[in-house]
């Protein structure tokens, strides 16, 4: 039953909806199928009275209220769906005290269109909801001029049969209310729970966000970590397997005493070679893992170093080298071989790869070629980063917002628009540099990055 009251409660629901939204279609459905019980219910006690043409009207509101359902379910159109359960709710109890007789032969049976006002909280705006209560005053009126017209013309009911319609409406409708406030209440409480918990998130969120967009480069150094030392590792393992099936075949023909001097020539030949490609292949993976290992430490702990700057944006390039291996990009680095400098490494580090990653969904968007330039010098005591490409540059917009936080032209595909408002942070406040713009819109990208060699701040 409770699976069926789930299912029931989502039929109108679509993934556009909001939380509210859908606790209002669930509110609604609730209503018609409790009232869809009570027409059971009045129908049952009707026909055992005798009155079989009355009858027809609860079932007829259990028949009607089915069909909107279904159709609500495959047209998800809900408003129309809203207006049909709200009019037979309000219409079919005024329809059905008439034929008992009015008033006080059906025991006010109008009151279970009270109900609907509370269903009409469904409706977001307050004028709809006001208009159906004028509605639902309106039948009131019009039950008060025909009540004298139904009781002459309608079969008299028993006045004990009466007490009982008065009490069980009274009982059914005050427990629906009941039913119905105990649900909304709750629900609003969960609702405003919820709400509170997720602006509590957001809040946490906001916070740690620009933090986690600085971490997420240490995933892209892990893809370039596994695609540069698949070779090595991959030559180191065929080579090592070669090694070991000669070391095998010739522990045979020596278990044999089969060996001859060639046989023993030939397995020096393959140990020789097979070893010393072992070994290069695993140094040059050794002095991978060391440069990223280098990387992913300057990255999540900041601190002040010494580096070669050339070997160290080299080694950059190299983590991030997938997707330049791939297409026909070209990243060249122009730079002093001997300019060694103290700085915040991982800043450093951070400033290319944003540069680099934007570029390729950005200024290279639908493209296979590309060049980026990075050149670097030192001036007046400053290191002077250059950094140029050849994409599709800026419009005046992007220009104008592209430092801005949380500012992007790929929202829909994910984008966060944080990596050029930390790139800008990183150079002007972990570094104490600025950062400038150097080129002609629509002439590609060019910035300017001048960082101070001595006197970092904030180090």
């Amino acid at each position: 039953m409770e699976r069926i009251l789930e299912f029931l409660s989502t039929i109108a629901d679509t993934p556009q909806n909001t939380k509210e939204e859908k606790r209002q279609h669930a509110f609604l459905i609730y209503i018609g199928i409790l009232m869809s019980f009570g027409g059971l219910l009045w129908g049952t006690i009707v026909m055992s009275s005798g009155l079989f043409y009355q009858s027809f009207i609860p079932f007829a509101y259990v028949l009607v209220t089915f069909g909107n359902y279904v159709l609500i379910y495959y047209t998800k159109d809900f408003n129309t769906g809203q207006a049909v359960q709200l009019g037979i709710s309000l219409l079919l109890p005024f329809m059905l005290q008439l034929a008992l007789g009015g008033f006080v032969a059906s025991g006010a049976m109008v009151l279970w269109s009270v109900i609907t006002i509370f269903a009409a909280f469904t409706y977001k705006q307050n004028n709809t909801i006001i208009r159906w209560l004028f509605v639902f005053i309106g039948l009131i009126i019009l039950s008060a001029v025909f009540d004298a017209t139904a009781a002459s013309q309608m079969e008299t009911v028993p006045q004990e049969i009466s007490i009982l319609f008065f009490s069980i409406n009274i009982i059914v409708v005050s427990t629906i209310i009941f039913t119905l406030f105990y649900y909304f209440v709750g629900s609003e409480k969960r609702f405003r729970t919820s709400l509170e918990e997720n602006l509590i998130y957001v809040q946490n969120a906001q916070e740690s966000l620009v933090e986690s967009e600085k971490m997420a480069s240490l995933g892209r150094l892990v893809a370039g970590v596994a695609h540069e030392i698949n070779t090595p590792v991959g030559v180191s393992i065929t080579a090592a397997s070669h090694l070991e099936k000669s070391t095998k075949d010739f522990l045979k023909l020596y278990h044999e005493k089969k060996v001859k001097e060639s046989d023993f020539d030939s397995f020096i030949e393959v140990a020789k070679n097979s070893s010393t490609m072992i070994l290069q292949n695993l140094e040059r993976a050794g002095e991978l893992i060391t440069s990223f290992k280098s990387l992913s430490v300057d990255q999540s702990l900041g601190d002040l170093r010494e580096i070669n700057v050339k070997e160290y944006i080299d080694s950059i390039i190299l983590s991030l080298g997938t997707k330049s291996q791939k297409s026909s990009y070209l990243i060249e680095v122009k730079c002093p071989d001997d300019f060694v400098i103290d700085i915040v490494a991982g800043s450093l580090a951070q400033i290319v790869t944003n540069l680099v990653e934007n570029a390729y969904i950005h200024a290279f968007k639908d493209r296979d070629k590309g060049h980026i330039l990075f050149e670097i010098k030192e001036q007046e005591g400053n290191m002077v980063l250059l950094y140029a490409d050849n994409g599709r540059g800026l419009s005046e917009e992007e220009k104008e917002n592209f430092f801005e936080p949380f500012y992007t032209t790929k929202r829909d595909e994910g984008g966060s628009g944080l990596g050029t408002h930390i790139m800008y942070n990183l150079v002007t406040q972990s570094l104490g540099g600025q950062i400038a713009f150097v080129t002609k819109l629509e002439d590609g990208l060019a910035l300017k990055i001048t960082i101070p060699i001595m006197g970092n701040k904030d180090v």
